[in-house]
């Protein structure tokens, strides 16, 4: 019975986990956004504090899930999708806002973010992070039936 809670914790953990690292990339993809829209650094802050939580929060939910390894590659690959996504879309549209700063030519700016590049990875993370976030609560639901047949065991001895 003992064992079964632990991992019933253990899941809502890795749970609250993930839905950190979610936060920590749509921390990301508004700090983008508002630099984008104002050009001005301090819109920067949010992406730049959710581009640190998320390196800091990857690595241990990857040693806290290395009982599995399917969630260990999810893992993987969400973080190889930020990486993609800040190296092909955040830092090039950021470079080109800097460029334009003040320019009129920022409608090269919105055709770019028009092409919805920068969504498509990001529709991408969100997937992954769903199909993750699914998995652990599959797993909690079964954790949770375990403890429950484990109780009735307990009361019957």
């Amino acid at each position: 019975m003992t064992h079964n809670e632990e991992w019933v914790s253990h899941t809502h953990k890795v749970i609250a986990q993930a839905n950190s690292i979610l936060a920590a990339a749509v921390d990301m993809e508004t700090g983008m956004r508002g630099y984008l829209l104002a050009g001005k650094d301090n819109f920067l802050a949010p992406l730049i504090k959710g581009e640190k939580n998320i390196a800091q929060l990857i690595g241990p939910l990857q040693k806290k899930v290395s009982d599995n390894p399917k969630q260990v590659q999810r893992l993987v690959t969400l973080e190889k999708l930020l990486g993609q996504w800040k190296n092909n879309v955040v830092d090039s549209n950021v470079s080109l806002r800097r460029e334009i700063s003040g320019a009129t030519t920022v409608n090269d700016l919105a055709s770019i973010v028009g092409q919805a590049k920068g969504k498509r990875y990001f529709d991408k993370f969100r997937s992954q992070i769903d199909t993750f976030i699914n998995r652990e609560r599959n797993l909690l639901d079964k954790r949770k039936s375990d403890y429950k047949v484990s109780q009735e065991k307990n009361k019957q001895i």
